[in-house]
Parts: structure tokens; C-alpha cells; sequence
């Protein structure tokens, strides 16, 4: 159940905090635990996160790129066992409370029992002094609080929504991927472009994502997949960036799939694509026939990947 009421008693719970963007691995360790513990208690796994990024309000001016929507947050959120999710709206009120005051409130308006604090986890504006004094708190205003070991697994050092991000940045969408537990996905709208890759043989789709603040992957030619309006996978190759052979270097970033082995008509309709393998940086081409050479070698590369 997604909870947007200002309380709701409808059971007791056991909760964990956080933004949880991108639902990465480190923040299923953290379910199955508030999972497991509600399971054993009697009580029902709920996270409580925010419609929108806390940093929107601690820092205005900050640009926020996002891992996932709201909307995908939740349905991961939920698919990995949590029963209700408490959508709260993060604000000046919120930004000012302090552990205790956050802590009371979970409890008085939404029957939270018991609270599991992930790993090196803080809130409050305060700030409270470590988790004995979180678990002080929490005695005194009737919570249990309980405290999750940290997830490391043996190919990272550390699993984190701003370790993604960099690593998608850098061009690494397969270790992003072994972080995340699952291929980085952008959500788009297929609009009309320019159309140039058609005159080549190589049509694409040219997708605006669906939410403005979603993270771009850095600039380059990545092998993809593309998941079509009516569910169905197919294998692309996608381009983000200037597009140099064909457009100025000042032109606006594009994101552009050439859906393989695809031939219909996806204007206005919504698909998500996932990054699979970074293939090359973009460059300029001394003709569309050298072009035309090189994407025939990157969708060989794509069609290649297991």
C-alpha cells in the first residue's frame, strides 16, 4: 500500500528511512532485513521515503540526477517485499526536525514499532551522535531501533547510489549494472528528430526521457537494450551526444537507439532502454559512408553480447 495520508493506522510496522535511488543493492540488503524482522515481530515491512529529493530543498541550485522516478522507486521498493511504502513530502518542516521529533511522529502517525538503520544512516537535523544515541531515542519514545550491518559485496568496496552515478558518468554501465543488481534504464518518450540515420539505413529513435532530472550516461555509443511499448526486448545500439558527423559541436545532446532487426512506428509512445557495454567514444566521420561503416561494426558488436 502506498501511503500519502498525513497518518495512517491501518497496522503496526517496521520501517527503514531513505531515498533508496535506484534500489541498489545495498538497499535490498536493507529490505530483506526490515523484511525478515517483520516476518519475525508480527509487524509490516514499510520504507519510508520522499516524493521528491531532499537535496532539492537543502540545496536549490544543486542539480540532481537521478537513478530512478518516484514511480519505479516505489514498484522496486514493493516488488522486493515491502509491504506499505509512507510518502512523505520533504520541506522546510521536514528539513528542521530533529531525530527525536522524526522519530515521534513515525511512531504517532504511522504505528511505526521499530526502526532499522541502515548502515552509517543518520537524519534529523541534528544529526544524532551515532546509532546509541538513535537507539536511546527510540526507547524513550516507545521505537525499537535496530541497526543493519553494512552490504559489501566481494567485487565492490562499497555499494551506493553516488558510486552508480560516477560510474555511469565514466562510461561503466557493466559494473553500475553488478551494483545495481540489474542493467541502468532510462524511461523516454520516442519524439520526431531530424531523421538523418534513415537516409544511412540506420533509422532511430530519438527518446526525450521521461522525468528531466534522469541521469545521463557520459556521452558515446553503447550497446543496449530497448524494452518496446508492448514488452517485448529487442537489441540496440544507442548513441548519446552531439552526433559530430552529421551536427554541430554545439548542438544539444541527443539520446538515439537504432533498434535492430525493428521496423515500425514508435512516435509518441514510451520505451525504457538499459545499457548493456560503453563500444566507443563519439567522433567525426570523414563522410556518412565511413559512418555507415562503423555502426554496421557497433550493431555486429551488440547483436554479439550475451
Amino acid at each position: 500500500m502506498i501511503i500519502t495520508a498525513s497518518a495512517d493506522h491501518t497496522s503496526p510496522r517496521i520501517a527503514a528511512i531513505g531515498t533508496f535511488d535506484g534500489v541498489h543493492l545495498g538497499h535490498r540488503h536493507l529490505i530483506d532485513k526490515v523484511c525478515a524482522l517483520g516476518r519475525e515481530h508480527g509487524l509490516t515491512p514499510t520504507i519510508v521515503t520522499f516524493s521528491s529529493h531532499p537535496r532539492r530543498v537543502v540545496d536549490p541550485g544543486f542539480r540532481i540526477d537521478i537513478l530512478t522516478d518516484i514511480d519505479e522507486r516505489i514498484a522496486s521498493i514493493m516488488e522486493n517485499g515491502i509491504e506499505d511504502v509512507i510518502l512523505l513530502r520533504f520541506d522546510e518542516t521536514t528539513r528542521n526536525m530533529s531525530a527525536r521529533d522524526f522519530i515521534r511522529l513515525l511512531h504517532s502517525d504511522y504505528d511505526i514499532q521499530a526502526l532499522v538503520m541502515g548502515f552509517n544512516h543518520r537524519f534529523g537535523h541534528d544529526k544524532a551522535e551515532g546509532f546509541d544515541h538513535y537507539l536511546t531515542i527510540g526507547r524513550e519514545e516507545g521505537v525499537d531501533v535496530i541497526s543493519a550491518d553494512e552490504f559489501v559485496p566481494d567485487y565492490a568496496p562499497k555499494v551506493s547510489s553516488s558510486a552508480i552515478r560516477r560510474l555511469l558518468k565514466e562510461h561503466c554501465p557493466e559494473e553500475a549494472a553488478d551494483l545495481l543488481g540489474h542493467p541502468y534504464g532510462i524511461k523516454g518518450t520516442v519524439e520526431h528528430g531530424k531523421e538523418l540515420g534513415r537516409t544511412i539505413g540506420f533509422p532511430t529513435a530519438n527518446i526525450v526521457p521521461s522525468n528531466p532530472e534522469t541521469l545521463i550516461p557520459g556521452n558515446g555509443v553503447y550497446a543496449a537494450d530497448v524494452i518496446l511499448p508492448d514488452g517485448i526486448r529487442r537489441r540496440a545500439i544507442l548513441n548519446i551526444g552531439h552526433r559530430p558527423t552529421v551536427d554541430t559541436k554545439d548542438a544539444p545532446v541527443s539520446i538515439e537507439a537504432h533498434i535492430l532487426d525493428f521496423d515500425g512506428d514508435l512516435y509518441g509512445q514510451t520505451i525504457r532502454v538499459e545499457f548493456l557495454r560503453f563500444l566507443r567514444h563519439e567522433r567525426r566521420f570523414g563522410s556518412l559512408d565511413e559512418l555507415r561503416h562503423q555502426l554496421t561494426a557497433d550493431a555486429s558488436q551488440a547483436k554479439e553480447l550475451i
